[in-house]
């Protein structure tokens, strides 16, 4: 049970190097894609969460973008563009998912906008698809 001291603070804001970019998911009625933006600097937060017998600070760096609207939407539901080509997306905890290709990324991101019976359709699909084969 929570004592109500989780809080965020700001370490700092660094200036970002050329070669990163931020890719916001934006549906657009043929499965979605990607809204890259450049990566000016890197907020640098801590997170302290405590509960009644333990605490942890959490240090996170959040991608900054020139478009206020990109970096409103940017609450886990983003991937992140490395210089060396990487497409990284910050999950739950302190882990980074990474993908193989964009498609790959688009994928596992339609996956999380999917409605309950999107996905069920989805899975018929696959079924019927399936059945189809044998």
């Amino acid at each position: 049970m929570s004592n109500g001291a989780d809080q965020i603070k700001r370490i700092a804001i660094i200036p970002a190097q050329p070669g990163w970019f931020v890719g916001t998911f934006v549906e657009n009625g043929r499965g979605g894609e990607f809204s890259k933006e450049p990566v000016i600097a890197w907020e640098i937060t801590d997170e302290t969460m405590e509960d009644d017998d333990w605490s942890s600070v959490i240090r996170r760096a959040m991608p900054i973008t020139h478009d206020p609207e990109t970096n409103n939407t940017m609450l886990g539901d983003y991937v992140i563009y490395t210089p060396d080509g990487r497409i990284t997306h910050p999950s739950e905890g302190d882990t980074l998912d990474t993908f193989e290709n964009e498609a790959e990324a688009l994928a596992y991101m339609k996956q999380l906008y999917m409605t309950p019976k999107e996905v069920l359709r989805s899975r018929l699909k696959v079924i019927h698809s399936e059945e189809d084969k044998q």
